[in-house]
This record gives C-alpha cells, structure tokens and sequence, in this order.
C-alpha cells in the first residue's frame, strides 16, 4: 500500500528569478508516493532562503521572499522503504527595473499624461498603480494594470505613485509626479561661424502647446524665416528653429541690437534682446 516503483523529485527549472522583496513560490514535483504520510522533505542547503514548504503530492511547493540569491537543495525521502531523491535550483533575486525608464517626471495643466509602470521579468498582470494626491477625487486611485492615463488637471500640484506587485509594494520604484504650469517659451541664438547669419531656436512647454506665429520682429534682423525650418516635438515640449540674418547698422557703430518676442497658444510670451558685433 501506497508503493508507487519509481521514486523522485524534479523542478521544473535550474534556476528560478525573483523579484527583490517579493514573495515566491516553486513547484516541486514528486513522483512515487500516493500519501502524503509517506513523503519525508528536507533542506539540505539554502534553508535561509525559504520561509516555508506545503508538503503534498504529486506537487509540493516552497515558499520564499525575494531577499538572497542562492542555491537551494531539497531531498524527498519515501518514508516506507528509505527510497530517496536529492535536486537543486538556483535561485536568483533581481532588483525591480523598469521596462521603458521616464522620459520626463512633470507635465503641464490641462493635459493627459500617461505612466507606464511595467516592470522587466514581470507579468504585467501582477503589477498595479496606487496613485495619492490632493488633486484627485477621495486623493486616492487604485489601478490593477501597470499603464495608466492621468489628468488633465486644473492646477499645478504633485502626484505620489505607488507600485504594487503581488501586493507588494515596491519601494525602489516608488515615484512622484509634477503637475506644472507651461513656462514660458525659451530662446537660444548660435551664430553660423564667422557670418551674420544666426539660427533662433524656440522651446514651447506641453504636449498640447505651439508657438504662435508670427514671432514679433521688433529690430536688428533680416531675412527671417517666416515658418521654422525645423520642428522636433520631444515628450512634452517642442523645439522651432527659425534662420535669420543680423542687419548692417545704421551708424558708424558696428554693433546690432537684436530683439523680438515670441509667444505660445497660451499667451504666454519671452522678450529676446541683446546686442551683436556685426561682421563686414
């Protein structure tokens, strides 16, 4: 009774990865006992590594957090007649990654943002969002999948985001957004070599904004592009360039005072001036 020939215990890998301060779980398999009475398991090595073993058959399962990689050797003995059977797994504890790193940890009023909280070596079903700010209704939101959209929002203001795996909470992950209000737009002017031609670049903030056209031309300048040259929309702001020429002066002084004011769809505006050697 309860003799079963072949007597032995398998995983069903070498080596087994996990999540660092995550509970584990690894099958073992038994084969040759038909009662749990006639199956004896030990730890031969690794026994820091398990919290726990859920004898049974035809599969036992051991328990474990996430904390030291390490190997793991277990002997099944069958109780009745001495039979036994000895198997290792490697198992190796990896700190949480993202799958795609932030781009940017702040986005502007009045637009949708959208956070991707999913993790490499990590079935996107285990993983969930708890997201905690004052600009939220209840100032609290459980997500049970790792990518959520959030906003608009109304007003400037910070978002805490918890994430979650099998009920964990990950604290290498954890992250804060910014909700802003768009700046105003930047300027930045390279001159071409030893020329007076010069090359205007124009950031406006937010995945929503543009630059308003026309820019203000207010003097010092000739042969401006009236459309930029150049657009490159990034993550949640875009760069205009725009090509130009410095006037010759008018004076015997071989200086230009160069100015203009650009705007975005916002109304907000930045005022560039400042003064040039002209070159002959």
């Amino acid at each position: 009774e309860g003799f079963v020939k072949d007597f032995y215990i398998t995983f069903d890998e070498t080596s087994y990865s996990v999540l660092k301060g995550i509970n584990w779980e690894i099958p073992l398999i038994i084969s040759g006992v038909d009662r749990v009475k006639d199956l004896i398991i030990d730890v031969i090595e690794g026994t820091a590594l398990i919290n726990k073993i859920n004898k049974d058959y035809p599969r036992t399962t051991i328990n474990g957090i996430g904390r030291n990689s390490g190997k793991l050797t277990i002997r099944g003995t069958r109780s009745f007649d001495g039979k036994s059977s000895t198997k290792s797994i490697n198992i190796n504890v990896f700190d949480p990654q993202w799958e795609l790193p932030a781009l940017t940890n702040e986005f502007y009023i009045g637009e949708n943002h959208q956070f991707d909280a999913r993790i490499k070596g990590i079935a996107n079903e285990r993983v969930s969002v708890s997201v905690k700010s004052d600009m939220i209704k209840k100032g609290i939101q459980s997500y049970l999948y790792p990518i959520i959209e959030l906003g608009p929002f109304d007003k400037e203001g910070r978002i805490d985001l918890d994430i979650i795996v099998d009920g964990t909470s990950l604290k290498e992950l954890k992250s804060t957004l910014y909700v802003k209000k768009p700046p105003a737009p930047d300027i930045n002017i390279v001159r071409i070599g030893s020329t007076n031609n010069i090359e205007i670049s124009i950031t406006i903030y937010g995945k929503e904004n543009k630059i308003k056209t026309p820019i203000l031309w207010r003097g010092g300048l000739t042969g401006k592009s009236s459309n930029p040259f150049s657009t490159k929309k990034e993550e949640n702001f875009t760069i205009y360039k725009f090509s130009a020429i410095i006037s010759k002066p008018s004076s015997s002084i071989n200086t230009q005072e160069v100015s203009f004011i650009v705007r975005d769809k916002y109304g907000e505006k930045s005022f560039f001036e400042q003064t040039y050697e002209y070159y002959k």
